[in-house]
């Protein structure tokens, strides 16, 4: 549950407003690129300065996760690292249907010298939480949150009061939505996040079929190697190969009591077998059934752009640049390519050492080699 600094609003005032508000709410219904707009006026209502919408699968795991009125880079941040170590979650689920602000859970000493608190909170301006949760189907569940920073105090009572207006209508908003297409959401939400993978990515049906292929996957099928894609179904180069693949996605796509993002087999590629390295299989929740990760011998791929963009907030021009280096090339050969000044590539460059805490070209490449080797935890 994140934001970051902005200029402050007074509260919605009028009763008008707050039917707008409401209206907006179940608008998002059929709409739902609205939650952005609404998460931000529902925060300025209550008193908080950015929202953070979450809906978790039934391990606890963030499968959609929206603000309003911040910086979605703060999303991402909170999503891969502080949401399983934030001890804030526990206490609002343990009061489902209720609006909690979180001095009412944590112990304020300990908390206050926490790793999230002060590495997170506090830098994106959201110490200060007043948060609602509610069940859904399959065992899912929802969080609505407004933050605000320190400066403000911890929320009071009648901004409780106020979230206690709309948490009743955003639970039945959401409700609707999750009938009408939530899975579908959740599954291009997946397929946004696979696409910033360094590693080659695949998710599949429960029958092996492939649903979707980030860009590190297509690059790595282009390149040759162990994997082959034929009509629309992951085999191998070696037949006893292709077969260990279709046993492993039947077990992968088996009946079992293990709920979640768990890990089922793994099959070697390659002649003699790893050197292409692995596919890793994951069994996954709803209509995209399992992903499946190919963990190749060369860890020195260049990572695909969208990664870099995402990861340190580069412009297209940069992440080009990037690739560009990684592959060898020099300013000058780069610059007469694209019909641009070296000149031109020096400022580019300056920002992207600024961007990424690097000084060098030497350390920028080792940079952009760790992030295409990073392992993806699941």
């Amino acid at each position: 549950m994140v934001g970051e600094k902005r200029t402050e609003r007074g509260p919605l005032a009028s009763a008008d407003e707050l039917s707008r508000l409401i209206g907006g709410i179940y608008d998002c219904v059929n709409a739902p690129d609205g939650w952005v707009d609404v998460l931000d006026r529902a925060s300025i209502y209550v008193g908080g300065h950015c929202g953070h919408f979450l809906i978790f699968d039934r391990n606890q795991l963030p499968v959609l996760s929206i603000v309003g009125g911040a910086d979605p880079a703060s999303a991402t941040a909170y999503d891969a690292h502080y949401a399983a170590h934030d001890p804030r979650l526990a206490g609002f689920f343990a009061r489902e249907n209720q609006v909690t602000a979180c001095h009412d859970i944590v112990d304020a000493e300990s908390f206050s010298r926490s790793e999230l608190v002060n590495d997170f909170l506090i830098p994106w301006d959201a110490r200060w939480c007043l948060a609602g949760t509610f069940a859904m189907a399959d065992g899912m569940s929802g969080l609505w949150a407004a933050m605000r920073g320190s400066r403000h105090g911890a929320f009071t009572d009648p901004e409780r009061a106020r979230l206690n207006l709309l948490l009743p209508h955003i639970r039945r908003a959401v409700d609707l939505r999750s009938h009408l297409g939530f899975a579908a959401d959740h599954a291009r939400s997946l397929e946004g996040v696979l696409e910033v993978l360094a590693m080659p990515a695949f998710l599949l049906d429960h029958a092996g079929r492939l649903l979707h292929l980030n860009e590190a996957a297509d690059t790595a099928l282009a390149a040759g190697g162990g994997l082959v894609l034929r009509a629309g179904e992951l085999t191998a180069r070696a037949a006893t190969q292709t077969a260990a693949i279709a046993d492993a996605i039947r077990l992968a796509s088996a009946p079992t009591p293990l709920d979640g993002h768990s890990r089922t087999e793994e099959v070697a590629l390659g002649t003699p077998p790893g050197t292409a390295g692995r596919l890793l299989f994951y069994r996954l929740p709803g209509h995209a059934r399992m992903l499946a990760l190919w963990a190749r011998a060369e860890v020195h791929a260049a990572p695909p752009a969208a990664l870099l963009r995402a990861r340190w907030g580069l412009t297209a021009g940069e992440a080009a640049l990037c690739l560009a280096l990684v592959a060898g090339a020099r300013l000058a050969e780069i610059a007469k390519r694209n019909a641009v000044s070296t000149e031109t590539l020096r400022t580019q460059l300056k920002s992207v050492f600024a961007k990424t805490g690097t000084h060098r070209q030497s350390d920028l490449i080792r940079l952009l080699h760790t992030q295409s080797a990073a392992p993806l935890r699941l």
